[in-house]
């Protein structure tokens, strides 16, 4: 899976999955995306974190700079510019494009049309 590494911590939301999570698992629930910090079982309560600083797999092949708007790309499980993919936050520093991972500060913000 996505293997998110928790750099520090502000929001969390409950969240109960049907099937288990493992920490470090990326999941989206519509235009929201948060990360498991620990396993959660099937059918159990445990929370996803939605707000903080991660670390976190990137798009291979391009660069993206330190304050890039980023998206979570559900389907292949990386980090990505695209703007089609769901919101997921700003990076805190550049990811060079041989980069695997990139610094990112998660955070939700209303989809298209939305109002907060």
């Amino acid at each position: 899976m996505s293997n998110f590494k928790n750099l520090e911590e502000f929001v969390r939301i409950p969240y109960t999955p049907a099937s288990a999570v493992t920490a470090g698992d990326v999941i989206a629930q519509g235009s929201l995306v948060g990360y498991a910090t620990e396993d959660i079982a099937a059918g159990e309560l445990g929370s996803l974190v939605i707000m903080g600083r991660a670390e976190g797999p990137k798009a291979s092949g391009s660069a993206i700079a330190a304050g890039a708007d980023v998206y979570w790309d559900d389907e292949d499980e990386v980090i990505t510019e695209t703007q089609t993919d769901i919101y997921l936050g700003k990076t805190t520093l550049l990811a060079a494009s041989a980069a695997v991972l990139a610094k990112v500060f998660v955070y939700p913000t209303p989809a298209a049309g939305e109002v907060s």
